[in-house]
């Protein structure tokens, strides 16, 4: 592996020659001038809109991290995009180099994860005309904007402390491709989506390597909930006028936000119609304004309810000829006309600071 003890690098046994050069993620970069690549080639296809690459290895046991490198092959080895997955640190940055410069990394992503050394791992990484998309384990967690002209990027590499790695390149109609098998992802055959107590999900089941996003083992041990992010999907038209979807939770400590979509397609690329967005914003009451400090949830600019930390919560949308209703405990909180129809709703996306208990789908 290769780490910093008393400002030495330890490097691992896959690697070779001098130490490499500081950076900006902690001296983290494998510089391909000191890093024997594992995986490289130069047979790339023009990289344009829809190109998908999907790269699978094994996180070496006690490895630090690998990098993943799309390059020219001028004088300076310019680097469109390189991902440098840090296992043992839990960070997936995105950066540039051009013209032996590097640029400011991207470290933030669109969900948690958990890496764990040891166990296999699955980059997808898409070009779009703006941007580099970049999925993790079969789910979307970034967008890296293109920072140079992708011409005459003519190398593709993998370095670092990762084995058995396979790569496939191809276009692709849909982003991400999502694992065969996941506990994110249930499809609703039945009029309704109900659970006994046997049919929830526990921590300790979730040990599937491509499911390691948003379970922490062990946080909420002996309790059931659904993993995050969750789609419940089914067939266009199946959610009907005075048909109510049900969502009961529990609202974590310290919560930021909660997203609840009604779309049509479980896929990030191309963007799916979404038909409903709902997005609550937890956020501290003023204390000048003579009440308590307590967190309340802010589903618009004009309506706030009350949703402290820890407690319970069932949200209702209600299906009607002309809108949305939405209750949360039971409480009317938004209606939403409709802009698209409705009947084109086959999924419902859920992901935030909550445990998920159950989904409901139910007729009046």
């Amino acid at each position: 592996m290769f780490s910093i003890i008393n400002g030495t690098v330890k490097l691992c046994d896959t690697l070779k020659g001098n130490l490499p050069p500081k950076n900006s993620i902690d001296e983290f970069y494998l510089e391909e001038t000191y890093v024997k690549p594992v995986y490289e080639t130069d047979e790339l296809r023009h990289l344009s809109e829809g190109l998908s690459f999907t790269i699978t290895g094994k996180a070496l046991p006690k490895a630090e991290g690998f990098a993943i490198d799309f390059r020219r092959e001028n004088l300076e080895k310019d680097i469109a995009i390189r991902v440098t997955v840090l296992v043992n640190r839990n960070i997936i940055a995105r950066n540039s180099r051009k013209s032996l410069v590097w640029g400011v990394d991207e470290i933030d992503t669109e969900l948690e994860f958990k890496l764990q050394p040891g166990k296999y791992i699955q980059l997808q990484i898409l070009v779009t005309e703006k941007a580099f998309m970049v999925a993790l384990n079969g789910f979307h967690i970034a967008t890296y904007a293109h920072r140079m002209a992708l011409d005459n990027i003519e190398k593709f590499l993998v370095h670092g402390c990762i084995a058995n790695v396979n790569v496939k390149q191809k276009f692709v109609d849909v982003y991400p491709h999502s694992p065969d098998k996941t506990l994110h992802i249930e499809r609703v055959s039945a009029r309704s989506l109900e659970r006994g107590d046997d049919d929830v999900i526990t921590v300790d089941d979730d040990d599937d390597v491509f499911d390691t996003l948003t379970i922490h083992p062990g946080e909420f041990e002996g309790e059931k909930y659904l993993p995050l992010p969750y789609y419940a999907t089914f067939n266009a038209g199946f959610f009907r006028v005075r048909y109510s979807i049900f969502i009961k939770g529990r609202v974590r400590g310290r919560p930021k936000q909660l997203t609840i979509n009604l779309q049509a397609g479980a896929r990030v690329w191309p963007p799916p119609p979404i038909i409903l967005s709902l997005q609550f914003i937890f956020e501290k009451i003023d204390e000048s304004e003579g009440l308590n400090r307590q967190d309340d949830v802010v589903i618009s600019p004009k309506v706030t309810t009350n949703l402290p930390p820890g407690s319970n919560f069932e949200l209702e949308i209600v299906r009607k000829l002309k809108d949305f209703e939405v209750f949360l405990n039971e409480k009317l909180v938004k209606k939403c006309g409709y802009t698209i129809s409705p009947k084109l709703i086959d999924t419902i996306y859920v992901y935030g600071d909550i445990k998920l208990f159950d989904i409901e789908i139910v007729s009046d």
